[in-house]
Order: C-alpha cells, then structure tokens, then sequence
C-alpha cells in the first residue's frame, strides 16, 4: 500500500508565526516562522492508497475533546474522509494535525492523530512479527510541535494489544525541537511489550533537521533486527526474545507526548509519501 499525496492539518494560516492571529497555536517555541501548506478540497482517497489503513483523531465521535478517540475505518477513508485533523494539502502533502487538547485512546496518555497499518481492514488481530520483512517507508515535514516539549512521534511499530492494554511499542521515531526552528530525530526502542517507557533506549539518528524541512525515513523489521534510516544516516539493534510471537504494526503521522488545554497547541506533521512493504 502506497501513500501517494496527501492529507493536512491545520487552521489555514501560512505561517507558524500567524497562527495566534487566526485561532492556532506557534510553532511550538521553534523561534522562527514556518510556512504551513494550506488545504486543499481534494478528498484524502483521492489522493492516497488509504485501503490498508485506520485513522484515530483527537476527537470523540460526537466531536468533543472528552472520552475516547474516534477511529475512522478503513471504509470511511476510502470513501473520502476528510476533517481538520486530516484533510489534503497544497504540494501534494498529507499532513496530520493533533492538538495538545484532544481525545484519547483506551489508556493513553496524550493526543493523536494517526495511520493504523491494518493487513486485513476487518481483522485488527491479523499482523505480522519479527521474523517478517516488513518496511514502512516515508517522505515528510514536521511544521509545528508542542510548546511543552517541543516533541512529536512520526513513526511507530507497535504490539497488537488485543484486550491486553499493557502492550506497547517495539519502536517510537521521535522528532524533538533543540534550537530556533531546528530539531533531532531518535528512535526509542523497548526491549520487551510489556516494558516501562522510562526504559526505552535512545538511538540519535539525525541532527539539524529544520521545521518545515521535508526529510525521509526508514522503518525496517528484517532478521530479528530493527533499521531505521533518514537520509544517509541509519541506526540497527537486535529485537529482544521478548517480542518472539507479538503480532506488530506501523503507525504514522502525529502523536504527541503533551497534553493541555489548548485546541492549536499541538503538531502538524506532513507526509508527502508513505508506503509500506512486506514478504520481500
């Protein structure tokens, strides 16, 4: 399944610096304006492969900010599903937009708005392992962050919970602000399902990334190991015993690691491509 162009976020302003002035939020204390691309009207299934993917936004059902998020099947995606949280964007982008006061999932923490990688549309419980190639690959820019932490998650490989709410992510690709309008991007990894995020090992993969900056990333499971690329840069650990068997699945797009009060505090992540592949 191939991401193709796109779908965005946003309250329709052209730079970061201007978004108070029309109800949103900086550019998360990056010290510099950002150009945000603007919306589109083209649906997101005219513009992507959306067939293998669910859609969790920051909203509930009815659209209030309390209760649990809304999952937006595969269906409604193809069917042209579009909101503030995911909508087309100019430059063929598809940018995701979480703020930092938004619903959340059964047991988590902050916000999301986010692609669940789905094998069968009808069967979350069918995923693949670590014994599987399996590769999420994607060309994007992160235009606004939180102001708390100036942190956002692009990138997941996550557990198949099931009704077990304790599993968590094999991997996390995170891109954190450390500069006027620059940014890092590491992966944290844990080495069991069932592991404290406390401890999560840090790998550095790219420094200098720049706001708006439209860069690449690699996710790939192949021989019990984990890569993750950006550019000419690339990081490799052995995935421990303790995923043997755990069903896994990518995510992308935009989860935070804040919350508040704010509804235009938050990240805007866009993707200008994203595929995935597997059995190679």
């Amino acid at each position: 399944m191939n991401l193709k162009s796109a779908t965005a976020a946003g309250f329709l302003c052209l730079v970061a610096g201007m978004l108070q002035a029309c109800g949103g939020g900086s550019s998360g204390g990056s010290g510099e304006d950002v150009v945000i691309p603007l919306p589109t009207e083209a649906a997101p299934s005219s513009l992507l492969d959306l067939g293998g993917w669910a859609l969790t936004i920051p909203r509930n059902p009815t659209g209030g900010t309390d209760g649990n998020a809304e999952v937006v099947s595969t269906s409604r995606l193809v069917e042209g599903y579009s909101s503030d949280w995911f909508q087309g964007v100019e430059g063929d982008g598809v940018m995701f937009f979480a703020p930092v006061h938004g619903a959340l999932t059964a047991n988590a923490k902050y916000p999301v708005s986010m692609l669940r990688e789905l094998l069968d549309p009808e069967d979350a419980s069918v995923n693949w392992t670590w014994d599987d190639f399996s590769r999420m690959d994607a060309t994007l820019a992160v235009h606004q962050v939180p102001r708390e932490n100036g942190k956002v998650v692009i990138g997941q490989i996550r557990g198949y919970n099931g009704e077990n709410v304790a599993i968590s992510e094999l991997c996390k690709l995170v891109f954190e602000t450390n500069g006027p309008g620059r940014g890092t991007l590491y992966v944290l990894v844990l080495d069991s399902p069932v592991a404290a995020d406390s401890t999560a090992r840090r790998l550095n993969l790219v420094g200098g990334l720049g706001l708006g900056e439209t860069f690449t990333i690699s996710l790939r499971v192949e021989d019990r190991t984990l890569h993750v690329a950006s550019g000419d840069e690339s990081v490799s650990t052995p995935i421990d015993s303790n995923w043997d068997g755990m069903g896994l699945y990518f995510r992308a797009g935009a989860a935070l690691q804040a919350i508040g009060n704010s509804d235009t505090d938050g990240a805007r992540v866009t993707f200008y491509q994203l595929g995935v592949t597997h059995g190679v």
